[in-house]
């Protein structure tokens, strides 16, 4: 007769939550920047057109149809991309791929 370990089955289903939820997590950040006005090259200049009338930072303002994406941000989100392939090869439930 086989026995089953039942802290291993529910360590198991706790690290694919954990695993499940951190993609969650770097999809959304990825969603973020690759939408928010912080991330484009003409943020914080003269060149910015929401700034240049509002006079106010827009860091966090939805992009305009002048957004340019920074090296640094698609780089970022290179990095989380990969990151969410990594944790996706691990999960039990491989539907899960970016």
């Amino acid at each position: 007769m086989e026995v089953i370990n039942y802290f291993d089955i529910v360590y198991e289903a706790s690290e694919e939550k954990y695993r499940l939820f951190e993609i969650g997590e770097l999809k959304e950040t990825i969603n973020i920047i690759q939408n928010e006005c912080g991330s484009c090259k003409k943020w914080l200049t003269k060149q910015c057109p929401r700034e240049s009338q509002t006079h106010k930072v827009s860091c966090s303002e939805n992009k305009c149809e002048k957004y340019i994406m920074t090296n640094w941000t698609s780089s970022f989100i290179n990095t989380k991309k990969a990151k969410i392939q990594e944790l996706s090869k691990s999960c039990i439930n491989n539907s899960v791929i970016f």
